[in-house]
């Protein structure tokens, strides 16, 4: 399991894209067409923006993608922004096949680019 990320674990600068034309398949059938490409720091991905839900997968590559967005509890920078994303690794609730969301520290956005990344979609359910 991924160590919850804390300020001293998350570095201040990132390399961040905004794409559109993709094509992104969720395991429930969702397909998004635009989506912030990032780096990101290793992490759990919850189930739903909440600390105590269920893990459905793990984040330990980067870049990841990043679809949209939702809000949930702050982290410890104080983000209420919450990313959804694939994990690198499935864990609870095998079916979603890893989906969900990491807190905003997770994303490492360039110096000075606010949370949620500019011109993101709201996550349309959360």
């Amino acid at each position: 399991m991924a160590e919850r990320p804390t300020a001293t674990t998350v570095g201040t600068a990132g390399t961040c894209e905004l794409r559109e034309g993709i094509q992104l398949r969720d395991a429930i059938g969702n397909v998004f067409t635009k989506a912030v490409y990032c780096d990101n720091i290793p992490s759990d991905v919850y189930a739903r923006a909440d600390f105590a839900s269920p893990v459905s997968g793990w984040l330990k590559l980067s870049p990841s993608w990043f679809p949209c967005f939702t809000t949930g509890p702050e982290d410890t920078k104080g983000n209420k922004t919450w990313y959804y994303t694939q994990g690198d690794q499935v864990g609870a609730m095998p079916r979603i096949k890893g989906w969900g969301v990491v807190p905003a520290e997770v994303v490492q956005l360039p110096t000075g680019t606010p949370h949620p990344f500019p011109d993101l979609p709201r996550c349309p359910w959360f």
